[in-house]
């Protein structure tokens, strides 16, 4: 009997899903991005990149904070002028050193 060589199978694992569509990343194949948070993407999702649509969610997430923040500072700035305002207008009228009393 001859003996010959036989080539061993190649072992393939699964290295991950897909944060955005759930796909399998598989070890033999190729296109896939891990983040440094350990998030996993594919390149040929069904929309497109996976990680090019999460990065565009990221961003537009980050501008509505922005937006958001940007707002919510407008409030204070009113709310400390109307303060400073209605302080003045107490000492106008006197009603400052009665609150005290």
């Amino acid at each position: 009997m001859k003996k010959t060589w036989v080539k061993k199978k190649s072992t393939v694992l699964v290295c991950g899903y897909c944060k955005e569509c759930g796909k399998q990343l598989l070890s033999n194949e190729g296109g896939w991005i891990v983040t440094l948070k350990k998030e996993y993407f594919c390149h040929d999702g069904k929309d497109g990149s996976c990680f090019d649509n999460y990065c565009e969610l990221k961003y537009k997430q980050q501008q509505q904070e922005k937006q958001y923040a940007n707002g919510r500072k407008k409030e204070v700035q009113l709310y400390e002028s109307w303060k400073e305002k209605s302080k003045s207008i107490r000492k106008e009228k006197g009603y400052e050193d009665e609150i005290k009393r």
